[in-house]
């Protein structure tokens, strides 16, 4: 089967983050791209070490290490992918894609490309996960997250979407995520920076989610055992992942907003 080069009519470039020392993770994360049908490239993870190299980037005294190199790891690539005629797809080394990924993928491009063409509405990031409350009381721009368009309840616009492990950034985009995540004071993790910036940017998630994480030890998490999608399971509700499409049908799930 061909690899998915393209995007919501344009290529993209996909890349995952990891680190030297979790050799583990690599040869786990490209055997999951692999069933997916993606090529992706290697990026080189950051660690808190690389700080120094990033004077224009601050963080909270009480960011731990490993939020510090995961949010300058997201930062670093996108600056080194800026202003060219792709997008920019990544993942993290921990990522789990569902079973019908390419299927679920080719839907959500198609609802992108719709609501571009019925409702000229544009994207800056396209998650691959689902992790998102449906609250009413967030369902507003500057809240936590998300409001629907009317074309369908499978893409929702999300104002607050957790989770950095799966995302794709728009190729007009990248540039300007760049600046807006330089220009934010005390840094934290790059889900909560996102998370910052979402009120000023386009940003979409697809139920069911894509993409959760495997269960791991966290270096974010003080290497503790972090099983993210049994959580958000339970915070959030069952849209956030399943490993086929028809384990979860948004029309009939009652949604809160």
């Amino acid at each position: 089967m061909d690899s998915i080069s393209h995007f919501a009519g344009l290529p993209i470039r996909w890349f995952y983050i990891n680190l030297e020392r979790a050799a583990d993770r690599k040869t786990k994360v490209l055997a999951d791209l692999q069933r997916c049908s993606i090529s992706a490239e290697r990026f080189a993870a950051h660690s808190s070490e690389s700080r120094s190299q990033f004077p224009e980037l601050s963080f909270r005294a009480s960011s731990k290490a490993g939020e510090i190199g995961c949010t300058l790891s997201h930062y670093d690539l996108l600056r080194q992918h800026m202003n060219n005629n792709y997008h920019v797809g990544i993942f993290e080394d921990d990522m789990k894609p569902c079973v019908d990924f390419r299927l679920r993928l080719q839907q959500y491009e198609s609802r992108l490309q719709e609501m571009k063409e019925w409702q000229h509405l544009t994207w800056d990031i396209a998650f691959l996960s689902s992790y998102f409350h449906d609250e009413a009381v967030h369902n507003k721009p500057g809240g936590d997250h998300l409001t629907i368009p009317h074309t369908s309840k499978t893409i929702h616009r999300v104002f607050g979407g957790f989770t950095t492990h799966a995302y794709i950034v728009h190729k007009d985009s990248v540039a300007r995520l760049v600046r807006l995540v330089r220009e934010l004071k005390n840094h934290r993790a790059i889900d909560q920076t996102y998370i910052d910036l979402q009120r000023d940017l386009r940003c979409y998630s697809y139920v069911p989610g894509l993409c959760t994480q495997h269960v791991t030890v966290s270096s974010i998490q003080g290497g503790e055992p972090s099983d993210m999608n049994a959580a958000f399971q339970r915070i959030c509700g069952p849209y956030t992942f399943t490993d086929h499409t028809y384990q979860f049908n948004p029309e009939f799930y009652p949604w809160k907003y």
